[in-house]
Formats: structure tokens, sequence, C-alpha cells
């Protein structure tokens, strides 16, 4: 993310490619040991090894470094009376075993050229729908974006997180058939869980 401009009735995101260096300051916290900020990660590992496979840095389209503008999904039904939570696979570099809402990392494109608009609806769109169907195995027609909200997260990488609320026509159980059925969802999480969307269910949570 380059610049955000907020107007009164829209907010412009501008993006750039980026460069290794470029998301952390310096190559010294690259190697910061990440256990003595969050215990969930295993002791000497460092924000340097998620992103060096093979002794070589990964394509900025797959960097964990240089994609600096993450999402998270709040589904819900269509009716509104629950939401859905999934719990991680534990093998997961990141969160892994957490229960939590689903989410996804937006990447550069090569095809975007440097000082050329780019239609971010259009393109947070087709993001959406990869995502829901990899972790939801839901079409473009099952599922519909209601809002978004925009907020600053200083505890992981991304700088900025896009939290997009959708509603799904389609019964959990449905959606746990067919994930049980793909390869693609099981490699991110292990359960999904049908939370009640009342204020006592989320304050126990």
């Amino acid at each position: 993310v380059k610049a955000i401009e907020r107007g009164k009735k829209n907010i412009k995101i501008y993006a750039q490619e980026t460069g290794y260096f470029s998301f952390i300051g310096t190559a010294i916290s690259q190697d910061v040991y990440l256990a003595q900020l969050d215990n969930s990660f295993r002791e000497e590992e460092t924000f340097r090894d998620y992103d060096i496979v093979g002794g070589k840095s990964r394509e900025l389209r797959e960097s964990n470094l240089a994609n600096i503008l993450g999402a998270g999904f709040v589904i819900m039904d269509k009716k509104e009376e629950y939401f859905i939570l999934e719990q991680r696979k534990k093998e997961l570099a990141v969160e892994g075993g957490s229960l939590g809402i689903f989410g996804g990392t937006p990447k550069w494109d090569p095809k975007w050229i440097p000082g050329k608009e780019v239609d971010f609806p259009s393109y947070l769109q087709s993001h959406f729908e990869e995502e829901m169907s990899e972790e939801l195995c839901l079409n473009p027609r099952e599922f519909k974006f209601k809002k978004g909200f925009l907020v600053k997260n200083f505890t992981r990488a991304p700088k900025i997180n896009l939290i997009a609320y959708l509603t799904t026509n389609v019964q959990i159980e449905e959606i746990a058939t067919r994930c049980s059925q793909s390869k693609l969802a099981q490699e991110e999480h292990t359960s999904i869980f049908k939370v009640p969307a009342t204020l006592e269910a989320i304050s126990f949570l």
C-alpha cells in the first residue's frame, strides 16, 4: 500500500510493487526472534524464515513480507443468525491451530502498470471469489459482499487489514460437506464452526 486517500464518500488505495527490503525497515528486524513477541512461534523463528524457500527469496507475489494488505472475512448466514469460524491446521506456519475468521492476502498482479489506476472494488471481488472458493467451496452466486472496514493492525506482518462482511445463502452443513471433499479447503482448516450471532456468544469467545 503506497497511500490511502479518504474522501467523504470513497476511499482510494494506491498500490505499489515492492522489493524484499521495502516492507521491513531494516535487515535486523527480519531476524528478530518472533517467540519473544508471540509464544505461538517456534524458538529462534524469524520473519526471514517465512520468506526463504530452498535458500531463495520468494517471488514478490508469493512473499510474506512484501504483501502488506491483509483481508479478513466475517461470514454470516443470509438471515444473520450465526457466523462461521475456522480452526486452522496446526501445521500452518502462522496462526496454526488457532480459531478465528477466514482470511487471505491480496497479491500484486504482474499485469498492473505502476501509475495506472486499478479498479480496486473489482479486484477485491475477484479476491473474495478466489478465497471463498478455496476455503468454503462457495461460488460467486452463493455469497454477497455487504460492507468493508479498514483496520490498522500492528500484531501481524500486514500493516492494514480489510475486514469484509459477507453473507451466504448456503447452509453450514452443506459447506462442511463440500469442504470435507476439497483438498484445497483441507489444506487451510481442520474444522468449521457455526456460532450464534448473539452478544452472549461473542462475549464468551
